[in-house]
């Protein structure tokens, strides 16, 4: 850059000889063409916020990765933009052509000589503005011909010199120097071990030529990014480091600043990329393989041979191949496609940064919830749009058929068999890849509950992979690996229609290109919001100490099997905990849960606050949407939720004679709002449970006591009655949901009985006796714990019915599936009857659970793969006493 003769001193009191560097001005046709350029890059707030912040603090000094006129001038462009302080130094920029006309055609065209750069840094600081520091030189030819040496080469001596000048500056100024690593990302392609041809012309992905990075920002708009790490404070760094050689403190500081910028490229782009054959190749000769193929070939050279053959089909077949094209363009693709079928993907800002932070420093093993096939999309997509890297993704092979099978597995997802019990090889193959990724730095992502739950619920952890996971994780102990457990909430699951065939009795079908030229109907339709949100982390050495084990400790099968476990119970745990509740969510729950023909808007309303002020009370995250600043219900979420529903056909929209007509829609039928009531679509429960299910957990443990206090024949009861009906039901559903048992299911009633009291539900003139209170200000007693009740009563309808089915064994044993169709027959009998209400309770998952706890209870057990009677003596009169209570309850709630 150009400089001119003035008069300023230097730290030393001293004239220079020449002028502190002026902050760089293009003339106005190339200021015209940088702010065309440069118009589409533009930092998140936290990089602003971030360097104002180190600019009160101290003088700043930008450190770039490779000397970049690019990256200079975007630099120069962003700041001024953002009114940071202005460049007034850059170490060997490169302009050339790209300095001001007005500093002469010859100083553009020939690079300018410092005499002493050091100093010229120095006086641009003590001036009040800022520098950049480039460590190194791009890739020329010799780097090319000698492959082997890495892409980060050596750093030249003048950023040497200007460390040293840096330290000198450090030591005799009363401010600190804070060096802040930045690195611009103009593709997320991963980096390279080695040099390319192509890379002379066109510059690395890493440090692009100016022609391939104008390409960038006009071919990926609002793609290409910058990122800054924690800063180095020179005063600190000078005082950890007292009587170290200025020489040495140099190379430290350097290799500072590399290890942080490596962070971050990791952070941001994962590992570096390896060649699939490679991969592969390391899979089959990885040790436990290697030595299961000398087992099975009894050392036979020719069949080791083939079985070598196959472990490589195997890993083939099994693997992801990454491609960064295919996977930016899928991004734009599933941006189009989630702006159609989303209103939009929520994700609290603390949940990135925790999760841009773990990526930085070591592994991740994502563990979502599984409620439809569009996870996969909306967390590769999220990921990649905050720049954190997108996980191999462990996928079922009923996904992989043509032509999203190829597209998933360049898009970084890997496909595993169902079951490949008995199959040692390729269980050994399975083991070796997870390893080989977790060993390479890679994210992995793994849907801990196997199958998508078709009810909204969370069904229970299968451990399978999950044991390869922490056989993978043990055996790398220097690095380190977070369990992220993962909530994926959504107002409308896109597959429900599916879900009801199969809940109802259809059988599942096998994904295939034809299914998806069906889902095409779907975009025509909208789903709400899609809601994330990220549990605490867990580690493997944070389980050690719960279960009594050292950090050193061999675990033995026992205490390794108590290990995954914890894990698996953690995770389902912390996604129910963190799972938000959204206004779909609590509409549904509000919709499904009265015991009236219809419901009113308004009413719909007051009912919603007080679920909302349960989950408060709970502890459970809140969409920012579904609620104001003030904590208080928003009331027009409310009614966007109800249209979502009634655009679905889930519910319908009436209006009395005595109402002014409302709105109506395009379709012609009446808008949600005030003024209408709503009633569900009959044939559609099944559907809008799914919704309600959700966060049903939420207020699962306080319907139950509500339940049990509706169960009493006489009103009032004492505390010890309630809690053992309580602990009672919490046993009978151990199967439906994650509830506490025993004396834990005890403390629990005694803790929310003591919560309702505050509410003014209960009353306790004297010490163990419970009366029926007056409510408060904003709820009725009977009102709101009918309201509660009513929520679980298509499960406690569904148990009803898989009582009553168990007569259907008077006549002998039966395959589960075999009773379970039975049992969906008696069940429809019984809602047309009108002994049951609720259409939803007759479906397979909540039968299967209710035989299941029938089972835990000793009503029915298992035999040769069959359900029968214990007491081959039972009588139909024995089986009515199932049932009975069962009815009971009902009656009382119905009351």
């Amino acid at each position: 850059m150009a400089k001119g003769p003035v008069a300023a001193t230097t730290l030393n009191g001293k004239m220079p000889e020449r002028e502190p560097a002026q902050p760089y001005e293009p003339n106005p046709l190339l200021g015209m063409v940088l702010q065309r350029v440069f118009s589409s890059l533009e930092p998140d707030p936290r990089w602003r916020a971030a360097l104002e912040a180190h600019e009160r603090e101290g003088h700043v000094v930008h450190v770039l990765p490779t000397r970049s006129a690019m990256e200079f001038l975007a630099l120069d462009h962003i700041t001024k933009r953002n009114g940071l302080r202005r460049l007034r130094f850059v170490s060997d920029p490169g302009l050339w052509i790209f300095n001001p006309l007005g500093k002469g055609w010859l100083n553009a065209l020939l690079p300018h000589r410092r005499s002493d750069p050091g100093r010229e840094l120095q006086q641009a600081l003590t001036k009040g503005g800022s520098a950049v520091l480039f460590l190194k030189r791009r890739a020329n030819v010799i780097d090319v011909a000698t492959a082997s040496v890495p892409i980060r080469s050596a750093e030249p001596k003048e950023a040497d010199q200007l460390a040293l000048a840096l330290l000198e500056f450090q030591r005799q100024s009363e401010r600190p120097v804070l060096l802040v690593p930045q690195l611009f990302f103009w593709t997320l392609q991963p980096d390279r071990t080695s040099l390319k041809m192509r890379d002379l012309l066109l510059g690395p992905p890493d440090s692009p030529s100016a022609p391939l990075a104008t390409m960038h920002l006009f071919a990926n708009s609002g793609g290409v990014r910058l990122a800054a790490t924690e800063p180095i404070n020179l005063r600190n760094f000078l005082e950890q480091h007292p009587g170290i050689p200025d020489e040495l403190l140099v190379r430290r500081l350097v290799y500072a600043v590399l290890r942080r910028l490596a962070r971050e490229r990791r952070g941001v782009l994962g590992p570096v990329a390896r060649a699939p054959e490679r991969l592969r190749a390391d899979v089959v000769r990885s040790p436990k393989v290697r030595d299961l193929i000398d087992d099975l070939s009894g050392q036979d050279p020719k069949q080791a041979a083939e079985l070598r053959a196959k472990a490589l089909d195997l890993t083939r077949e099994l693997q992801a191949v990454p491609e960064p094209f295919v996977i930016a363009l899928f991004g734009r693709a599933m941006h189009s496609l989630f702006h159609r079928m989303y209103a939009g993907v929520e994700m609290p800002a603390a949940d990135i940064a925790r999760l841009r932070d773990a990526a930085r420093t070591g592994s991740l093993i994502i563990l979502p919830s599984h409620k439809s096939h569009s996870d996969y999309l909306v967390m590769s997509y999220q990921f990649a749009r905050l720049g954190i890297p997108v996980p191999a993704i462990a996928a079922g092979e009923n996904l992989d058929f043509f032509p999203m099978g190829p597209l998933f597995r360049r898009c970084n997802a890997f496909f595993i068999r169902r079951s490949f019990k008995g199959d040692r090889l390729y269980a050994a193959i399975v083991d070796a890849y997870v390893r080989r990724l977790i060993r390479d730095g890679y994210s992995i992502e793994v849907f801990i509950e196997g199958g998508r739950s078709r009810t909204g619920k969370l069904l229970a952890p299968k451990v399978g992979l999950l044991n390869m996971l922490v056989d993978a994780t043990l055996a790398e102990p220097d690095r380190q690996t977070f369990f992220a457990p993962i909530s994926i909430g959504y107002e409308r699951i896109a597959e429900t229609h599916a879900y009801h065939r199969e809940l109802t009795g259809g059988e599942k079908r096998k994904e295939s290109a034809r299914d998806l030229l069906r889902a095409s109907r779907m975009l025509r339709e909208r789903f709400g919001r899609v809601n994330l949100q990220v549990g605490e982390f867990i580690t493997l050495q944070e389980l050690r100490e719960q279960i009594g084990v050292g950090p050193t400790e061999v675990l033995k099968p026992a205490k390794r099997r108590a290990l995954v476990a914890r894990l698996a119970q953690r995770t389902m745990d912390e996604i129910n905990r963190v799972t938000a509740a959204t206004p779909g969510s609590i509409v549904a729950a509000v919709l499904m849960s009265h015991g009236k023909r219809g419901l009113s808007h308004d009413e719909l309303v007051e009912r919603s606050r007080l679920l909302l002020e349960l989950v408060r009370r709970a502890g459970g995250r809140i969409s920012t949407v579904l609620q104001t600043s003030s904590g208080s219900l928003r009331v027009d979420t409310i009614r966007e939720a109800a249209q979502l529903f009634a655009d679905a056909e889930l519910i319908e929209v009436h209006r009395t004679a005595d109402v002014a007509a409302p709105k109506t829609t395009r379709r012609g039928k009446l808008e949600a709002g005030h003024g209408v009531f709503y009633t569900v679509n009959e044939s559609k429960r099944l559907e809008l449970d799914t919704s309600k299910n959700i966060t049903l957990h939420f207020f699962v443990e306080r319907a139950l006591v509500a339940l049990a206090w509706f169960a009493a024949a006489d009103p009032g009861a004492t505390r010890d009655q309630l809690t053992a009906r309580v602990a009672t039901l919490s046993a009978l559903f151990q199967f439906e949901f994650r509830l506490a048992s025993g004396q834990a299911a005890v403390d629990s009633a005694n803790r929310l009985i003591n919560e309702f009291i505050e509410l003014g539900w209960f009353v306790e003139p004297r010490p163990g006796h419970l009366e029926l209170g007056p409510g408060d200000a904003t709820s009725i007693a009977d009102k709101s714990l009918r309201q509660l009740a009513t929520l679980i009563v298509n499960y406690l309808e569904g148990y009803r019915v898989a009582a009553r089915s168990l007569s259907v064994l008077l006549d002998g044993s039966m395959l589960e599936r075999d009773l379970i169709k039975r049992a969906m027959a008696i069940g429809n009998r019984m809602y047309f009857a009108g002994e049951i209400s609720r259409g939803e309770a007759v479906n397979k998952a909540l039968l299967e659970n209710a035989f299941g706890a029938f089972a835990a209870t000793g009503a029915v057990r298992h035999r040769d793969g069959k359900l029968e009677l214990p007491d081959s003596t039972a009588t139909a009169e024995d089986l009515a006493a199932i049932e009975a209570p069962l009815a009971q309850l009902l009656r009382g709630v119905s009351t």
